[in-house]
């Protein structure tokens, strides 16, 4: 399950998410970030999983411009780019 919650600020909206960001629930989120009108932040604290599709989902919202405003050490350590030996 993901519970998701739009916050407006000032001059930007936060996204909330809390749970589990997989499969099914990575399209619902890309749908309401692509209805945002203006800066997006993340709140990715309690993000408690997310499987690749997540993770892409994430990269592709912080090419797009968003930011994180917090994270999880579990998303952040997903988040690191790979390194090859």
């Amino acid at each position: 399950m993901l519970r998701v919650s739009l916050i407006p600020r000032v001059d930007s909206f936060t996204l909330k998410l809390e749970g589990k960001l997989f499969g099914p629930w990575c399209q619902e989120v890309r749908r309401v970030c692509d209805e945002i009108q203006g800066r997006l932040n993340l709140d990715l604290f309690d993000v408690t999983y997310a499987d690749e599709a997540g993770i892409d989902l994430i990269r592709a919202l912080l090419a797009d411009g968003a930011q994180i405003d917090r994270c999880s050490s579990f998303v952040a350590e997903l988040l690191k780019p790979e390194t090859t030996k």
